[in-house]
């Protein structure tokens, strides 16, 4: 928040610098009078490397300028796995050698460290899995279950990794 002092009564303007390749910095409209407060907008593309991030604000009035540096830290986001993920839905159980099973590729799953709970549309639970990571569209009696759309819930205890709907055609 910028206050005027005394009788200061200019147009401020801002600058900002040591800016990284990758980041870029959206000020105020300017330039604008005091007293006033003001936000500046830093975003960032995917070039730009995990870390900590010192780019300077300076505000410039008639002969007075005041510097600052604002803190960015720029985390990494882990990229996702392409063989994770429920597939294939919808999955066909009918024993012909093709999509008979439906897989829910998780880190979790893949260790046998999780429970796969499948419930019907109406919430009723059909089938617990566990130290598999595969559904062969049965329920707890070894029935195939019929067409259509099915909850299911990964759990890695009491976590809840991935919650979903899968659909099971024949």
């Amino acid at each position: 928040f910028f206050e005027p002092i005394g009788d200061f009564d200019s147009q401020i303007s801002l600058q900002i610098s040591d800016m990284p390749t990758g980041m870029q910095a959206t000020p105020p409209e300017q330039p604008f009078s005091i007293p006033a407060s003001f936000n500046v907008s830093f975003t960032t593309t995917n070039e730009i490397a995990a870390g900590i991030y010192n780019p300077t604000i300076t505000a410039v009035g008639a002969e007075i300028t005041h510097q600052d540096n604002a803190t960015i830290e720029v985390v990494s986001q882990p990229i996702p796995d392409p063989e994770y993920g429920v597939k294939p839905n919808p999955f066909t159980p009918n024993n012909d050698g093709f999509n008979d099973c439906v897989e829910f590729r998780f880190p979790e799953t893949l260790t046998g460290d999780c429970t796969i709970i499948i419930l019907n549309i109406d919430g009723k639970e059909i089938k617990k899995i566990r130290n598999s990571y595969r559904w062969y569209g049965k329920d707890e009696q070894g029935r195939v279950v019929r067409p259509g759309a099915y909850i299911y819930i990964v759990k890695s205890r009491d976590k809840i990794i991935s919650k979903g709907v899968v659909g099971l055609a024949l």
